[in-house]
């Protein structure tokens, strides 16, 4: 969506991530720096930036993406593994806790969707802004122009749908073993 978005309105006037200022080479910012931008930040979470000064930071980090993924067109299904992907370090010392934390899908809704993320105050209002934001670019380029961008959001949002799924598999097993104490 952020490279239909970016592409379809160019770097003045698109909504997606409208101030994430990046190294693709069309401009904008690449997989590892939109996520980076667009996540939520921890108030426990610090981290020194280029010039040494500390800065509040997420779980993910963009320097521990799999080197094999293209971050200026990533695949697909190997992006949408973000969330198994080893990351910060994990700053507790208490035995048992995993080495690295990891990307639990959280994003800043202003820096996700600028000013039309005001009033939407839960994920399915954002996810609706999203597809508005489709939708003018659909508007905007033609169908045919963004037909192989339109196939990627199809797939992201498979993935996303399968994300969730898991997710919920996984605190379903959870409650069951907490119930069976």
């Amino acid at each position: 969506m952020y490279r239909m978005d970016y592409d379809s309105h160019g770097a003045g006037d698109r909504t997606i991530a409208a101030k994430c200022e990046g190294s693709h080479s069309g401009g904008g910012c690449n997989f590892a720096q939109f996520i980076d931008f667009i996540q939520k930040k921890r108030i426990n979470s610090k981290a020194k930036d280029a010039q040494g000064r500390w800065i509040f930071v997420g779980n993910f980090d963009p320097s521990k993406v799999p080197a094999d993924l293209d971050l200026e067109n990533p695949d697909i299904n190997k992006a949408s593994e973000i969330m198994d992907w080893d990351s910060r370090t994990n700053p507790s010392k208490r035995p048992g806790d995993p080495p690295y934390l990891k990307y639990d899908g959280g994003y800043e809704a202003s820096n996700l969707l600028g000013a039309k993320a005001a009033g939407r105050s839960n994920h399915g209002a954002i996810l609706d802004g999203l597809a508005e934001v489709v939708q003018d670019s659909r508007k905007k380029a033609g169908d045919e122009k963004v037909k192989d961008q339109l196939e990627n959001v199809r797939k992201c949002l498979n993935n996303v749908v399968l994300n969730r799924i898991k997710d919920n598999a996984a605190n379903l097993v959870r409650d069951f073993q907490i119930g069976a104490r």
